[in-house]
């Protein structure tokens, strides 16, 4: 069964070839679309850059495709949701939370934040705590963490979007998911 051995290594290789070709036109694509360097792009981006390097697609496709991969429903693509890779923002505050949650009581002190976060001096957790506003007593509960991790996560997109972000939480229990949800035009 050498020969049969060969064929189906043959068949692989092949098939990786084909995969990191779709990759290097998908790369190629979104560069394009994202002229601006923000990391996220629309489907009319896409549509213009599809054009501009001589991809022979309808919009329809397009849409199509775009809706399919657009799976947080923002409006927009990262690279990674091009390719297929997302990650659940609310998945990675609980998993955050739990890392700074050492004791597991449901609340981060400033002990449990720097032994987390090492390079940061005393004075820069004492920022942080007070930054976040509602820490008292020097904890974070899950939904203060939340808070933070959203608004960071956001700052970015909204500095590049010109829009401001409001956050919600759907209840004050800790075990509860706190999501961003609402993105409001800034009004001129």
């Amino acid at each position: 069964m050498p020969g049969g051995a060969v064929s189906l290594s043959a068949a692989q290789s092949s098939e990786t070839h084909l995969e990191n070709s779709r990759r290097e036109l998908l790369w190629q694509l979104f560069n394009r679309a994202d002229e601006e360097g923000s990391g996220h792009v629309t489907v009319d981006q896409i549509c213009q850059a599809a054009l501009e390097i001589g991809i022979n697609t309808d919009r329809e496709r397009i849409n199509e495709w775009f809706a399919k991969k657009d799976v947080d429903r923002d409006g927009t693509l990262t690279w990674m949701e091009v390719l297929g890779f997302y990650v659940d923002p609310d998945e990675v505050n609980k998993i955050a939370f739990k890392v700074f949650d050492q004791d597991r009581d449901g609340k981060i002190t400033k002990k449990e934040f720097m032994e987390v976060t090492k390079t940061l001096t005393e004075e820069q957790v004492d920022m942080v705590f007070r930054r976040i506003g509602k820490a008292k007593e020097g904890e974070i509960n899950y939904r203060e963490f939340c808070n933070m991790m959203n608004r960071r996560r956001k700052s970015k997109t909204r500095e590049e979007t010109g829009q401001r972000s409001e956050a919600y939480v759907a209840s004050d229990d800790t075990s509860s998911v706190c999501t961003e949800t609402t993105v409001i035009p800034d009004e001129d």
